[in-house]
């Protein structure tokens, strides 16, 4: 059976409603005018006075409540109808980041929190903005799904960040995980000088790492074209919550994007915006392998970026990779200022530390300490994340240096 559309069958009732009145009307004009000619007809029979009946106005009462209750419908189905269509305008969750039914925030104690992959940092509990939590609680739990995990350590992928010692607030994002054969890092970094940058780095990473999550667990998928779709889903995230927002800031909602995969013996990259990825090879040499997409004639302004609307040509590289080589991101607060040495000395400082993770930490925090005559180099947020394949050997001998130039 066909369902009612209550906006058309209200306006039906109304219809039917006055045309009742009017027929209801049109009977009591005939009635009238028949009682006339009937007294006018006795008056000239007969002189006795007759008095004519009058028709009782009480019977267009029908008519006239069922037009009126259609009406109210009509005009009852219209502002239920226009509350539908306000609602339909705010974006729901992409169903690819959608959370279960069951999911809330924060989780009762002894329930396992969709972040037991603790694929984040900054950490999704450390995120203020509700919307932008949701996602990143939503690109969790899809880890969970597929059954994602930490990268193994103390050999693998890491990441960490740091918002430094100048800048109010920390605009990177960055995320590590494991799913099948495949070790998984994502950077992010919000566009500076521009409003929610901090939003728009967490989003894109939320929404990159939902979408490699499930791209990745289905085997029959090429790893770049997960990438590539990678992309498209931050753009659609951000896209998203750009609508949820619904104020002129949200044009400032954009991000750079670096997305790394190791998996096999192959890497697969992809590049928007500014940064920089780094091959050091086994033997110790570094290979940057993507140029920063900024326009000469406008300074530092970017020709790339993942936000509601694509803005420039994603890059994207696979190749090969033996045991020992190693991937090495970071954002434009590290790279801008570091040397050409720097990811090769990044390498060597894991492998003397042994475990990735807590030597990411350390170069980090050597790196927002470092000051010269005119304050601190590294004025910028700060990320970095390894990638390794297999246990690397050592590069060089010295310690870890944080000399910029």
């Amino acid at each position: 059976m066909k369902p009612l559309d209550p906006p058309r069958t209200a306006a039906r009732l109304a219809v039917l409603g006055l045309l009742a009145v009017l027929l209801t009307r049109e009977s009591l004009v005939e009635s009238r005018s028949d009682a006339s000619a009937v007294a006018r007809a006795a008056k000239v029979a007969a002189p006795a006075k007759v008095t004519p009946s009058t028709p009782s106005p009480w019977r267009a009462l029908p008519g006239a409540l069922l037009g009126l209750g259609g009406l109210a419908a009509l005009i009852a189905a219209v502002v239920r109808h226009r509350r539908r269509a306000e609602l339909a305008l705010r974006p729901p969750v992409p169903p690819a980041l959608a959370p279960p039914v069951a999911a809330s925030w924060p989780f009762p104690q002894g329930r396992q929190a969709p972040d037991a992959v603790g694929a984040f940092v900054p950490r999704l509990e450390e995120e203020p903005d509700p919307l932008v939590r949701l996602q990143m609680l939503a690109a969790a739990d899809v880890l969970l799904r597929v059954g994602a995990r930490p990268p193994a350590p103390p050999w693998g992928a890491a990441v960490a960040t740091l918002g430094g010692y100048v800048r109010a607030e920390n605009q990177d994002t960055a995320a590590a995980f494991a799913v099948g054969p495949h070790e998984v890092i994502v950077v992010a970094d919000g566009c500076g000088g521009l409003p929610r940058g901090r939003e728009a780095a967490r989003v894109a990473t939320a929404a990159a790492v939902a979408s490699l999550a499930a791209d990745l667990s289905a085997s029959h998928l090429p790893r770049l074209d997960a990438v590539r779709r990678a992309f498209s889903a931050a753009s659609e995230g951000l896209r998203l919550v750009a609508r949820a927002y619904r104020d002129p800031d949200t044009r400032g909602l954009r991000s750079t994007l670096l997305i790394a995969i190791a998996g096999g013996e192959t890497f697969t990259v992809g590049y928007l915006g500014d940064g920089s990825v780094v091959h050091v090879d086994v033997e110790g040499r570094s290979l940057p392998l993507f140029e920063p997409m900024r326009s000469e004639q406008a300074g530092a302004a970017l020709t790339g970026s993942v936000g509601p609307e694509p803005y420039g040509e994603v890059q994207l590289l696979s190749f090969a990779a033996r045991s020992g080589d190693a991937l090495v991101l970071g954002t434009d607060g590290v790279f801008d200022r570091v040397d050409d040495d720097f990811a090769r000395e990044l390498v060597r400082h894991a492998e003397d530390r042994g475990d990735v993770r807590p030597a990411l930490d350390e170069m980090l925090a050597l790196l927002t300490a470092h000051r010269d005559a005119a304050g601190y180099v590294y004025d910028d947020n700060v990320t970095l994340g390894l990638l390794l394949t297999g246990r690397a050997r050592p590069v060089s001998n010295g310690g870890p240096a944080a000399g910029g130039r």
